[in-house]
């Protein structure tokens, strides 16, 4: 299969490759080929502004970041399988994606730093800073 970010590999780790294997199931495919490009748009949109996210999505094999690879992997395997019968989604699936998005809402948040992702950096390879945001509204309106 042409993933862009997994391999085969990476879902043996987590599901039984026999049920992803089965080399008569076209739609099978491309539903997994369609739900990783979604899982990436997914934890790119949580990911921005802070990480590098050309450095996570485009790393050789051996340096991507095993963090990111097992939450593609949860969310595609969640939306593969949640397409055939929703309600007989095994809880297993359910409780490791509502793990995933919370885990990805705290880096979103700032609350959660997880360790080797790449920050952005500007032409001369800094670290470019966060913007701080701050407000000076009140809302006592009493004087």
């Amino acid at each position: 299969m042409a993933y862009r970010f997994l391999t085969d590999a990476d879902f043996d780790a987590q599901i039984f490759s026999t049920l992803l294997k089965d080399e008569s199931d076209a739609a099978l495919k491309l539903s997994l080929e369609a739900n990783e490009k979604k899982a990436i748009a997914i934890i790119s949109s949580r990911l921005t502004g802070r990480y590098s996210l050309a450095a996570i999505f485009d790393a050789d094999e051996d340096e991507r970041n095993y963090l990111i690879i097992h939450y593609v992997v949860t969310i595609t395997l969640y939306r593969t399988l949640k397409r055939n019968a929703a309600r007989k989604m095994p809880s297993d699936f359910k409780e490791d994606f509502d793990m995933v998005m919370a885990d990805l809402d705290k880096i979103m948040a700032g609350k959660l730093t997880p360790d080797g992702l790449p920050e952005i950096t500007d032409g001369n390879g800094k670290v470019v800073e966060k913007p701080m945001h701050g407000n000076r509204r009140t809302t006592n309106f009493y004087i």
